[in-house]
């Protein structure tokens, strides 16, 4: 009994072993060395243009990042905008570039990211050896004709309390001053919002009940907004905080409403038809208002207008109104 129990168990490490053996050499055999992933990444880098975008497959190995780094545009400062190192891409994002290079490594392929597939033919691909692939896709681009951190200045903020009262805050010095701690000003920061870098803008809400109010004046008549929210991590992380209640307008008319729960990490993505409007273009509003308990309400926001709505886009975007659609509950009400 005793010597077939020993025999069992030496068959059993024998088989482990051999297991780990293969195992190892098929890790090893997958596994794309540095000196191939440099080389892959000066492929880009050689033919890097305005309007390109990279991307690496899997999506979690960052080394490709490092050496594709000052290719460009986009490519150049923190939190690189064409340096897509997310799980998935933002449509909203992706559509303002021309083309997308995939760095595909470990035996793996150069495949398209599944959240943007749809907006991307394959253009070029070349194999670089050692599991490593180069890839280049045209992307169906449509270039907003506003983007909201680009017209700060434009933008026309103001407070509004629970009485109606109403503090301007006048633009100076990069940021919209409103006369109080400066998370309370309007501006642009660099954070993590839905496990994205963002070049977005601070919209804290309050203080208390008191209402962040913006008008995104002279847009183009018969486009489209996208509206881009999320908080970030630093603020989804903290206990303190109520609901955050979201109201849309356009030209003075609520068109929209919807509630952030303080503690979600996510990004809400919202699109809106506007108006042929008149000789100035429509103006575009959104105001954000939170209870007493306003701290760690770390809201950032983007705004797109784009000429037309991208399907990628639409087909992301948790709500889509177009002109002509049923009144919301918010406008019914």
């Amino acid at each position: 009994m005793r010597r077939t129990v020993a025999i069992a168990l030496a068959l059993g490490l024998l088989v482990v072993s051999a297991a780990a053996f293969v195992l190892s050499r098929v890790r090893t055999s997958s596994t794309t060395g540095s000196e191939t992933v440099q080389r892959a990444a000066e492929i880009v880098r050689a033919a890097f243009a305005d309007g390109d975008a990279v991307r690496a497959s899997p999506f979690w190995a960052m080394s490709p990042y490092w050496f594709v780094q000052g290719a460009g545009p986009g490519a150049e400062r923190y939190p690189f905008p064409a340096l897509m190192a997310f799980d998935d891409i933002d449509p909203v994002d992706l559509v303002r570039f021309a083309r997308l290079w995939v760095i595909g490594l470990h035996g793996r392929g150069a495949p398209p990211p599944d959240s943007v597939a749809a907006a991307l033919t394959l253009d070029e691909q070349q194999d670089v050896g050692d599991g490593a692939v180069v890839a280049r896709y045209l992307v169906d681009r449509v270039v907003p004709l506003h983007r909201m951190t680009e017209e700060l200045e434009k933008l026309e903020v103001r407070r509004r309390a629970p009485d109606g009262a109403v503090t301007p805050c006048p633009y100076s010095g990069g940021r919209h001053r409103c006369g109080r701690e400066p998370w309370f000003d309007l501006h642009i920061q660099d954070r993590d919002v839905s496990q994205r870098d963002v070049h977005w803008i601070f919209a804290h809400p309050g203080p208390g009940a008191i209402a962040l109010e913006v008008d995104w004046p002279e847009l183009a008549p018969s486009s489209w907004v996208v509206l881009r929210m999320g908080f970030t991590l630093a603020g989804i992380m903290h206990k303190e905080g109520e609901d955050t209640v979201v109201r849309v307008s356009v030209d003075g008319a609520e068109i929209d409403r919807f509630t952030l729960a303080p503690h979600v990490y996510t990004r809400e993505v919202r699109a809106y038809e506007l108006p042929p409007g008149g000789d100035a273009g429509p103006t575009f509003s959104f105001a954000v208002q939170t209870g007493e308990e306003h701290g760690w309400r770390e809201l950032m926001v983007e705004g797109d207008d784009f000429p037309t709505l991208p399907p990628i886009v639409e087909a992301a975007a948790t709500f889509v109104r177009r002109l002509g659609d049923a009144p919301t509950a918010a406008e019914a009400d």
